[in-house]
């Protein structure tokens, strides 16, 4: 197999856990590709930990205020990856499968994206509630209803 991206993902302490299991989920479905992870704040032992999964080099972050997904551009650009292609990968996503053939495009000039097929669920009731519940306590209030109709996640690239 040609090995032709870089997974890409980054996290601080609290989501070295997350990051472990992503590499691992890749190597059990037999995926080759390198691991650039970018870790804030991390133990010695778990970057070893991460490290021994193989294929994986760690970049250090600076402990910052700042958050880490606002790092992604850094990291997706850096010198240390040497393939074709870069995939970004959440440290708390997972692969089912191996993924191989989703990680890049067919020209070398696109962006791709991938959605979830089906799409990931809306909130359901019960813990639209919980959220309400939480807004309430923590900061005053929640809108009785939402200001938008589109949900965004990480939108740093």
């Amino acid at each position: 197999m040609d090995v032709k991206t870089t997974v890409v993902t980054a996290g601080d302490a609290n989501f070295a856990w997350g990051t472990f299991l992503l590499v691992a989920s890749m190597r059990m479905n037999g995926m080759k590709q390198p691991v650039l992870v970018g870790a804030m704040g991390w133990s010695d032992e778990m970057k070893r930990r991460v490290e021994a999964l193989g294929g994986v080099t760690i970049k250090d972050l600076p402990l910052s205020r700042q958050c880490v997904t606002c790092q992604k551009p850094l990291l997706m650009m850096d010198d240390a990856i040497d393939t074709e292609w870069v995939c970004w990968a959440d440290s708390d996503a997972a692969f089912v499968g191996d993924c191989t053939d989703w990680l890049c495009g067919a020209n070398p000039d696109e962006i791709v994206i991938r959605r979830y097929d089906p799409p990931p669920a809306d909130f359901t009731k019960e813990n639209l509630a919980v959220w309400k519940r939480d807004i309430e306590k923590f900061c005053g209030g929640a809108n009785a209803e939402s200001r938008y109709t589109t949900r965004v996640n990480a939108p740093f690239i």
